[in-house]
């Protein structure tokens, strides 16, 4: 068996964490494109917005997820994980919260966005990153 260094699978974990902003990025342009089709302008912001919305916040966990060296532990590593998911929904909350409140016409629109673009979480499970050996049976 071949084993990588810790320093590759940390690598392939980043790159995995941009290619899923990258996604929620042109997934955020593409509900904005398709409300601005169907509702115009202010549709168009507030899909975008929530697709914005969805890689902001991927890309907070992953900061602070990788934040935290290997050295540290495992535990660490956890802890540091369920802390930014943990804030990542307090942010969902209140900023759906506040979108209710002051766009409440364009609110669909913006929690479609946000849940376009939060499918390229499932999508991320058939993504294989190159350079990791795969077990053989």
């Amino acid at each position: 068996m071949v084993r990588a260094n810790k320093s590759v699978y940390k690598d392939l974990a980043w790159h995995v964490a941009l290619r899923m902003v990258t996604w929620q990025l042109v997934l955020a342009c593409l509900s904005g494109a398709v409300f601005f089709a169907q509702q115009g302008g202010r549709g168009a912001v507030a899909a975008f917005s929530g697709g914005l919305m969805a890689a902001f916040l991927s890309a907070f966990v992953a900061l602070r997820f990788f934040s935290v060296p290997p050295e540290f532990g495992p535990q660490q590593m956890l802890r540091s994980m369920f802390r930014a998911e943990a804030v990542k929904w307090v942010w969902v909350v209140l900023l759906f919260g506040a979108a209710a409140r002051f766009i409440p016409n364009e609110f669909m629109a913006l929690i479609v966005g946000f849940l376009v673009s939060s499918m390229v979480y499932w999508w991320a499970l058939l993504w294989y990153p190159t350079g990791v050996p795969r077990k053989r049976h």
